[in-house]
């Protein structure tokens, strides 16, 4: 696989349901040295200019090892022309929590997962991913230390769906029972894919 033009093509590891082994992995210098090294043997394997380490769901407690990691994946990249970005939750407390200044020094990029700010889980109808909260968490980032030149914004591709309380209330805020109907490939509640919005398959 070869990359055109500038464009880059990353691996990426993890996602939020890893996100407790990710903990695990990171806490353990034995594990950093082994992931770190099979990410550099994968990307030289299959020709991939990078990776995009997915911690989405990171605890406070693992802020440290965040570094560890990040640390161990510097000296493995060292003498590479690989990328290194990381994926961070849009969560305030986590935002707190994590070491933006740190974690800026070892990434090339940070894509932040400006979505789902609300959801069918609120049983109130609202926007998943409006755009003034996705800057105010960008800028908090900022805030924090991460320079805005590495900062990239999530633009999902996907809808948050609600069954409403009353078919007469049909507007942002109005409350809501549970999630939207399920789509025939997401199957699940609340979520409906691109191709399912628009009804491809």
């Amino acid at each position: 696989m070869k990359a055109k033009g500038s464009a880059k093509a990353l691996i990426a590891i993890g996602g939020a349901s890893m996100s407790e082994q990710f903990g695990v992995t990171a806490g353990s210098d034995q594990y950093r040295e082994a992931i770190a090294r099979s990410v550099v043997s994968f990307c030289a394997q299959y020709q991939f200019d990078g990776v995009m380490i997915d911690w989405s769901g990171i605890a406070e407690k693992d802020s440290d090892n965040l570094i560890k990691l990040l640390d161990k994946f510097d000296e493995k990249f060292a003498s590479t022309p690989y990328t290194l970005g990381i994926t961070l939750p849009a969560s305030t407390v986590t935002i707190q929590a994590v070491n933006v200044p740190k974690v800026t020094q070892y990434v090339d990029f940070i894509n932040v997962l400006t979505i789902d700010y609300a959801g069918p889980w609120a049983k109130v109808v609202g926007h998943a991913s409006p755009l003034p909260e996705q800057l105010k968490t960008l800028e908090e980032y900022h805030k924090r230390g991460a320079p805005r030149s590495k900062l990239v914004m999530a633009v999902p591709l996907y809808a948050r769906t609600w069954k409403l309380a009353s078919p007469a209330h049909q507007d942002i805020g109005d409350a809501a029972v549970s999630g939207g109907a399920k789509g025939p490939y997401t199957d699940v509640e609340g979520l409906l894919s691109y191709n399912e919005v628009i009804g491809q398959n």
